[in-house]
């Protein structure tokens, strides 16, 4: 029922309170358009997901105005202001928008943001993009109300791969560290290539500058030594079999003088066999001391022993496609590609367990792309960040620890904690409404009734019709 009790009066000071301080925010990322609406909109009856301790808060009440969840509620207390769009949201459950930690955008912002949203992941950290395809997203951002959170590396500091920042020297490293910064980028990404007097280069740049760097290790190094030198976050278990392998040095020679994928695999499950535990216990302990995130990025694992594409590649570019399923009956031509590849995704899901049980923190990242450089097939932008979260507990995290990796530890990896993350009073109305409970079942977290971002609201037929336009173009 509507009511006219003072509360309002402090609930219409608390929304100016809460946007002034959108307003003032520093965050450099790409953010999504702010709109202002004239009415509240209340999630009413819904079981609210409480991703920080692992509880459900069945019979809430969500209130939300422009783009802050404004109070929460129990049914005994609920009061709905006038001008309330009211949300009957009964036997539903509501929880955090998603993030995926690891993609490559590149210069499909189109296809990636709609696909973003409708997957209800409403904030992703961009792993390597030149400066040029920033700004393309920059200009589709200030258009479209399809534009997730985009935090960014710019491109990978290298010393190989064309597409990236490639760099020969120390001071080239610092000179890139500074010109990055200038560039507003949220962190530096280094790459495998780097040699390692450049690398620390890079790193101590990074320090002087307060400017974080995340992502690869490079080969002349040990994950433990980046984890020490406070490396904010490892992706892809970079390097770990190797350097907790009894045979290190031998393997290490090796991948040097390779880039066939075929042998990449065996070099790695050579590795992975011959596991030194004391090393491989060092390695993990100084993760979890120095909280060294990591992102295993599983998806794409899995991907590699692919025997064809799945029904959502109806979502992607018919070249793309086709590129997926050229790589794939490539693959599939050897017998033991398949198979290496195959048991080392095993070893990266025993690996994640051992990790998880020893208090390493998680992040979920997909490495999803569409690009004819790189073929990683049945790896999708927004849809894949739902297959690595059942990825993380068919490795032995729990439902809630799995979607941790995707909604508060993201915000926590990011400091962004106090804005995002989870659902309390005072932060962003970025959320996704369920039809099932996903710590029942983590596949749940696909049956998608709608989606809020920043306080805009896509409901079930907006979602469909954003994915029929995907699959029409």
């Amino acid at each position: 029922m509507q009511n006219k009790n003072p509360i309002f009066i402090i609930l219409y000071l608390l929304v100016f309170i809460l946007n002034l301080s959108f307003y003032t925010s520093s965050y450099s990322a790409i953010m999504p358009k702010l709109k202002s609406n004239d009415h509240f909109t209340i999630f009413l009856d819904v079981t609210i997901v409480d991703v920080e301790s692992g509880k459900l808060k069945p019979n809430s009440w969500v209130l939300i105005k422009d783009n802050k969840i404004i109070n929460i509620g129990s049914k005994n207390n609920l009061v709905i202001p006038k001008k309330s769009k009211i949300i009957n949201t009964k036997g539903k459950y509501l929880i955090p928008g998603l993030w995926d930690m690891h993609v490559h955008i590149l210069d499909s912002q189109k296809i990636a943001f709609p696909s973003f949203i409708a997957n209800g992941v409403v904030g992703v950290r961009d792993m390597s993009a030149s400066f040029e395809q920033i700004e393309m997203w920059k200009e589709e951002a200030s258009k479209s109300i399809y534009t997730p959170r985009i935090f960014y590396s710019g491109p990978a500091l290298d010393n190989k791969i064309k597409s990236h920042f490639n760099i020969k020297t120390e001071e080239e490293a610092r000179k890139a560290v500074r010109l990055f910064q200038e560039k507003g980028v949220d962190f530096i990404k280094p790459y495998t290539w780097l040699e390692k007097n450049i690398y620390y280069a890079l790193v101590d740049e990074c320090k002087i500058r307060k400017i974080p760097f995340a992502g690869h290790v490079p080969f002349e190094m040990s994950p433990m030594e980046a984890s020490n030198l406070g490396q904010s976050s490892i992706e892809h278990f970079a390097e770990f079999f190797v350097a907790a392998s009894k045979l290190a040095d031998e393997v290490w020679n090796n991948i040097a003088k390779t880039n066939n994928i075929e042998e990449l695999f065996y070099l790695d499950l050579k590795a992975a066999n011959s596991i030194d535990y004391d090393k491989e216990n060092n390695i993990i302990n100084a993760f979890a001391k120095n909280k060294t995130w990591q992102t295993p990025t599983l998806s794409v694992q899995r991907g590699y022993f692919a025997t064809s594409t799945d029904e959502r590649s109806k979502y992607i570019p018919k070249n793309i496609k086709k590129f997926w399923e050229d790589t794939i009956a490539e693959r599939k031509s050897s017998e033991r590609l398949q198979k290496m590849s195959s048991e080392v995704f095993d070893k990266f899901l025993i690996l994640t367990n051992k990790m998880n049980k020893a208090k390493v923190p998680f992040l979920a990242g997909t490495d999803a792309n569409i690009s004819t450089l790189e073929a990683l097939p049945n790896v999708f932008y927004g849809f894949s960040i739902h297959d690595e979260m059942e990825l993380f507990v068919k490795a032995g995290l729990n439902p809630i620890e799995a979607l941790q990796t995707a909604t508060i530890n993201p915000a926590k990896f990011l400091g962004i904690d106090k804005d995002y993350g989870s659902i309390e009073i005072g932060k962003t109305a970025d959320l996704v409404l369920l039809t099932e409970n996903p710590l029942i079942h983590i596949e749940n977290t696909k049956k998608i009734d709608s989606v809020m971002i920043n306080g805009i609201l896509f409901n079930k037929n907006d979602i469909e019709k954003t994915l029929k336009q995907l699959q029409d173009q």
